[in-house]
């Protein structure tokens, strides 16, 4: 789990993981924009890019983005594992990159 959100802080993709396609649904609005979803054989990332567009500090919370992915019509989160917020308060203008990692659903 480290290795994957380290290579995704780096803006890498770790051996083994593959891009997959983003559903269309996640570009519309909403305050957390999913940019990345890597699939590995027992994990899967997704990295979600907040940008505070308002002229107060926005405070992010790690339960906000753990049902995110459902909201954005995937499926629930159920497994999730790790997130990685960088940074929890964003003041006017700054952007910021959230790693969300779950175990995989088994179909």
């Amino acid at each position: 789990v480290e290795t994957l959100l380290d290579a995704c802080q780096a803006g890498r993709i770790p051996l083994g993981y593959k891009p997959a396609p983003l559903p269309l649904s996640t570009l519309h609005g909403g305050p957390h924009l999913l940019v990345q979803e890597l699939k590995g054989d027992a994990l899967r990332e997704l990295t979600y890019e907040i940008h505070n567009n308002t002229k107060e500090p926005l405070i992010l919370s790690e339960p906000e983005f753990a049902g995110t992915w459902a909201e954005t019509g995937g499926e629930e989160l159920n497994n999730l594992i790790a997130i990685l917020m960088p940074q929890k308060v964003l003041n006017p203008g700054e952007r910021s990159l959230v790693h969300v990692v779950a175990k995989k659903q088994s179909r």
